[in-house]
């Protein structure tokens, strides 16, 4: 009798192990197929980086416009869209092409980067063809002036040298809210004589210039007269007007590009 009831205790201490052991297969299998879970959607998202990854090597172009293009519509901005770089044979090419992007007037967007692109491969195509002999160098590219809530103000440069250099520039001022384009006139109440007063503080600020050191500025007939209709400029981070020049065009070169920006009580009251 006391053997059958020592072999009712070992059984009954086999049993206890038993459902622990069960209760353990149950977790790992709940384990196993949370793994198996985290696996496949890690492979997932690895497929999906590696099909965009492959993409963007397969369009190396549109990869370095992805990188700077706004998520959001409607965001006024300026980024790169191509470069082209070349050297050799006496000749170096570094030629970005910029693209505008945002702009409510889409028409007027697109023609802004057609234009953008054509002068981009013009340059290039001159670069590559001239036969020149000594060194020629060819640079272009862009820098952003002013970029704020209310305005992206935007420098496009182009640098020859070939003997000697000049740089030229071209500036873009955008309204972001309303997502155009600024014309200069249109910064002036209408028929305001907003050409004499600038005028004036231009020939004053060259003058004291010369005053503390002869000959910085050409002013007259062969240097600065007017900035006319139409002059280059941007509007600054302060809100002021600056009157921009190329190289030599009133100054020699070692005075670079000029610029002047203009105090607002300049123009206050003829400003809209």
């Amino acid at each position: 009798m006391d053997k059958i009831n020592r072999m009712k205790e070992e059984y009954n201490e086999i049993k206890a192990p038993q459902s622990m052991y069960k209760a353990m297969g149950e977790l790992i299998a709940k384990r196993a197929r949370r793994r198996m879970m985290i696996n496949r959607a890690v492979k997932t998202a690895a497929m999906l980086v590696l099909v965009f990854a492959i993409s963007l090597n397969m369009l190396p172009d549109t990869a370095k416009a992805m990188m700077d293009v706004p998520v959001l519509g409607g965001i006024v901005k300026i980024f790169t869209l191509g470069r082209y770089t070349s050297s050799g044979n006496g000749k170096e090419i570094d030629v970005v092409t910029p693209q505008l992007g945002g702009l409510f007037d889409e028409e007027a967007q697109n023609e802004l980067n057609e234009k953008f692109r054509e002068n981009a491969k013009v340059l290039i195509e001159a670069a590559e063809n001239n036969t020149s002999q000594g060194f020629i160098g060819t640079y272009a590219g862009y820098e952003v002036k002013t970029d704020n809530e209310n305005i992206l103000a935007v420098d496009l440069y182009v640098e020859n040298v070939e003997g000697s250099a000049a740089v030229t520039h071209d500036f873009y001022t955008i309204d972001k809210k309303a997502g155009k384009v600024i014309e200069f006139h249109s910064l002036f109440k209408d028929g305001a004589d907003y050409i004499s007063p600038i005028d004036s503080y231009i020939t004053a600020e060259m003058e004291k210039a010369n005053a503390e050191e002869p000959d910085t500025f050409d002013i007259g007939e062969n240097g600065f007269e007017t900035i006319g209709k139409s002059p280059k400029f941007y509007i600054s981070e302060s809100g002021n007007i600056v009157i921009c020049f190329d190289e030599y065009e009133v100054a020699s070169g070692s005075t670079g590009s000029p610029e002047f920006e203009i105090p607002n009580e300049v123009v206050k009251d003829i400003l809209k």
